[in-house]
């Protein structure tokens, strides 16, 4: 730092309208001398106002909630806390529930509460699974046991021909031909047969564009691509592949190596196999209706002529990431199975405060009449009913939410459609 030359920072006097240094203003106006007059200044909020502050004469309050981005570090440590099993985080909220209770009882007893560490306890009642619908002869309905099912061979499969495989990973720790052949006899079984890949190749993070360019000009028949990445592979690759979707209009698979070495097991096998499946049009189970006069009653009401139903959400940036234009999607379902989806993503901005972040989709209505010429196009017929399911939303906006959303909606079913349909609204949330 000590040969840095750095310009003083400058700020206009509203007495006397003049440039003056930030060294020279604060002297003149605190009393106070800087130490170090050229290292940089703190740009205080709202950054479209000229407030700087010397560095050395802030400081860093502690335990302030930090509003930025997370490093992919922080995500996956949060992930792997996250991921435990119901009985350890009951325990752990236990835990911590007890420690904030004896910490704070002073005060408590001080206001005259008293606040007990055992949770509150409710009444619930456990929801008949819904059995699945499989394809092959003889089949019979396949009844989930705890959130886990199996079943043998898909609704409608599509066969895997003109596909590639491409590894970043080293060729020393990863076999194309042992993948293909383990997946081609789990293929075999659930009704999706494997043909040989066009290409198999292995490449490097540098130059991918390129590679790939070259791949697909050679090969322009390949419509999916599996991608096997590295351990700890950045966000960056990820990216770069899915946007050849976009760019190239072929479907990509990305598969961590480590699920190959150590998790390459026929259910891992399998949960591939069914995105495949999925990615390529073909259907791997439908809900079996008959299994109650409720599941009847439901059939009828959502599937007795076609629903679309639509789900929707909005992705703000990070505070410190700049005042960018939020991020819309909205995905609606194309056949009576709602197993193929048609997606839409937009830019907005909120015109009415010329703010980047937005939480409603003001243009509903334009998005709206695309999904509705992309259902009639994909099933031949007019939905007769809409299912809405939107995420994000608070209880304050819900309101202005439900009439600008709702209305666009109806604007477009009444455009595309010439008529309004019954539109089913409703917000959720994990917990």
């Amino acid at each position: 730092m000590r040969n840095l030359m750095i310009t003083p920072h400058t700020i206009k006097d509203n007495e006397t309208l003049a440039n003056v240094s930030v060294a020279d203003y604060f002297l003149r106006k605190k009393e106070i001398k800087l130490e170090y007059p050229n290292l940089p200044c703190v740009h205080v909020e709202p950054k479209t106002r000229q407030v700087y502050l010397p560095i050395e004469l802030c400081s860093v309050v502690e335990g302030q909630r930090c509003i930025r981005s997370l490093t992919e570090r922080q995500i996956a440590e949060i992930i792997k806390t996250s991921a435990k099993k119901p009985d350890v985080k009951k325990r752990n909220i236990d835990s911590s529930a007890k420690k904030l209770i004896d910490s704070s009882a002073d005060y408590a007893r001080h206001y005259g509460m008293e606040v007990s560490d055992k949770p509150l306890r409710i009444k619930g009642r456990l929801l008949q699974a819904p059995t699945l619908w499989y394809g092959g002869k003889n089949s019979r309905p396949v009844v989930p046991q705890h959130g886990v099912w199996r079943g043998n061979k898909y609704q409608t499969s599509r066969p895997l021909t003109n596909w590639g495989l491409f590894s970043m990973a080293p060729q020393n720790r990863f076999n194309p031909k042992s993948f293909k052949d383990q997946l081609a006899a789990e293929g075999n079984k659930v009704g999706v047969p494997l043909h040989d890949p066009l290409v198999v190749r292995f490449i490097s993070d540098r130059g991918f564009s390129k590679s790939i360019e070259e791949v697909l000009a050679q090969f322009p028949r390949l419509e999916y691509m599996f991608f096997i990445l590295p351990p700890k592979c950045s966000n960056d690759v990820y990216s770069a592949v899915k946007e050849l979707e976009v760019s190239y209009g072929v479907v990509t698979q990305c598969i961590n190596l480590d699920t190959v070495l150590r998790k390459f097991k026929p259910q891992t096998l399998g949960n591939i196999l069914m995105k495949t499946n999925s990615k390529r049009g073909g259907v791997n189970w439908s809900l079996n209706l008959e299994t109650s006069d409720l599941a009847k009653q439901m059939g009828k009401f959502v599937f007795g002529e076609p629903v679309m139903i639509v789900g929707a959400d909005v992705t703000h940036w990070a505070k410190d990431e700049g005042n960018k234009p939020s991020i819309a999607g909205v995905v609606c379902s194309l056949d009576r199975y709602c197993s193929r989806y048609a997606s839409r993503i937009k830019l907005q901005v909120n015109k009415k405060t010329n703010r980047a972040s937005d939480e409603i989709i003001r243009d509903f209505k334009d998005i709206m009449k695309e999904l509705l010429i992309e259902f009639k196009s994909a099933t031949k017929a007019k939905p007769g009913k809409i299912l809405y399911y939107r995420d994000g939303v608070s209880e304050g906006q819900f309101i202005q939410t439900l009439t600008e959303e709702i209305a666009g909606i109806q604007a477009a079913c009444k455009v595309c459609l010439g008529l309004e349909l019954t539109i089913t609204l409703k917000t959720y949330d994990h917990t």
